[in-house]
């Protein structure tokens, strides 16, 4: 029987920068089985639900290409532990991530899209965010929004590749996030450094992941026992960074009216009149909130920092697990 407890934390370990397996689970053909498959056209793409990439739900077939487009369709938050909370996987990443499909058990808005393109022959990887999608017929973009305060555009890395699965680092990249399909010219921007990134593609180039169909339960109508750990999918790919103090105040959550600094280090102590840490009491009489990890060097050089030290405890740290599925990419938005 499931239950859903008080709002409380999520208790991640570390994810270690892994591969995960490329195994049967990760495979992007044959139908999406289980008590909550899925027929629904919609849910797939022009490939069908038995055809590559329907066990992830693909929307285009990469199969033969050696350029594989896709998109995120789930992050699943380990570290910061402020982050891992149900209530803010649910209703604020899950959301925005999550595509506005009822037929296919997803309830999103789709106004978080993450997108990449992974060339194998040149082995680079470019990756950035996106408009929101609303139709999933239609191909997506990368967006660029140069006079944001802080300037967002896709970047292309260099990738390693070992029996498909690709790994870049040392990175830095702002991703924005839409707060509503009609919603374009605020979004709450997410600055990552020292990034790192790794997935395992299914062999058919079109699925990091699965959909959970058959862990998921009708009687719960087919939704994610999130509390407890359940996902919608299952992921295959593995995000670290990390994103410092000053820039974390410049992300406002609009659902919780605070800044994710205030979030990340405790609103009582450091949300001031705006939701923001930079307005809080205890910024004001020169103190800082204390992240759990260090940028001993520019934020913006793409290196990892280290764990926070007694003098050094300027960042907090971004562990996530990852899952995407092929989808149509234009290049870059006009």
């Amino acid at each position: 029987m499931r239950f859903i407890p008080v709002l409380s934390l999520l208790l991640a370990a570390a994810l270690p920068l892994y591969a995960c397996g490329n195994d049967d689970d990760t495979q992007g053909g044959g139908p999406v089985g289980g008590g909550c498959e899925l027929t629904d056209a919609s849910c797939f793409g022009p490939q069908g639900p038995t055809g590559p990439g329907a066990a992830c739900l693909a929307k285009t077939d990469n199969s033969g290409k050696t350029k594989w487009t896709g998109r995120f369709s789930q992050i699943t938050i380990s570290s910061p532990p402020a982050l891992a909370t149900p209530y803010i996987q649910s209703n604020v990443i899950d959301k925005g991530i999550y595509l506005d499909l009822p037929a296919c058990n997803a309830q999103g808005q789709g106004t978080f899209s993450w997108f990449f393109e992974l060339d194998t022959e040149a082995k680079l990887l470019k990756t950035g965010g996106g408009l929101p999608v609303t139709d999933v017929t239609k191909p997506g973009c990368f967006v660029s929004l140069p006079n944001a305060a802080i300037p967002t555009a896709p970047v292309t890395l260099d990738v390693s590749l070992d029996n498909g699965t690709f790994t870049a680092e040392k990175f830095s990249i702002v991703v924005p996030i839409f707060l509503a399909p009609d919603k374009l010219d605020t979004p709450v921007l997410l600055p990552i450094h020292g990034g790192q990134v790794q997935a395992t593609i299914s062999s058919d180039g079109n699925c990091i992941g699965k959909y959970n169909a058959d862990e998921l339960e009708p009687e719960f109508d087919c939704a994610p026992d999130t509390p407890n750990g359940q996902r919608a999918w299952k992921d295959a790919g593995v995000l670290r960074g990390f994103i410092t103090v000053d820039e974390a105040d410049t992300v406002f959550i609009e659902d919780l009216k605070t800044s994710l600094c205030a979030l990340l280090a405790g609103a009582g102590k450091w949300k001031g009149e705006d939701g923001r840490c930079v307005t809080s009491e205890n910024w004001q009489k020169g103190l800082r909130p204390e992240g759990n990890w260090c940028a001993s060097v520019p934020a913006d050089s793409g290196e990892p920092g280290s764990p926070a030290t007694a003098e050094c405890k300027n960042a907090w740290r971004l562990e996530a697990s990852f899952a995407a599925s092929a989808f149509p990419i234009t290049g870059d938005c006009p």
